[in-house]
């Protein structure tokens, strides 16, 4: 008498997780660029509003030093918070562009 089991057989689940195993393989390096570009997207706006705040700062005047610089940064609000790059694991940073007149990442 042969009863009628409702079951997974091993090489079914084998199968399956085989299938996980390879999307996670393919999509875990996708969304860790993903996730890589965010960060340096929102370090690239934060750089141009820090810039837009040192124009205010410095009433459009050019920096043409770095106690200038320093002295207008002094101004901005939470500019240590800021200025912190979230993309720095990634070997980004912030600095001063001074032909361009503005912080670049």
């Amino acid at each position: 008498m042969i009863k009628n089991r409702k079951a997974f057989t091993i090489v079914e689940l084998v199968i399956v997780i085989a299938v996980i195993g390879i999307l996670a393989g393919v999509l875990i390096p996708t969304f860790s660029n993903i996730i890589k570009n965010a960060h340096v997207s929102n370090d690239q706006q934060t750089a141009a509003n820090v810039t837009k705040d040192l124009l205010i700062a410095t009433d459009g005047q050019t920096i043409t030093s770095e106690a200038q610089l320093m002295a207008a940064l002094a101004k901005v609000e939470n500019v240590d918070e800021r200025l912190t790059p979230q993309s720095a694991q990634h070997g980004y940073h912030f600095w001063f562009d001074m032909k361009e007149q503005k912080i670049v990442v």
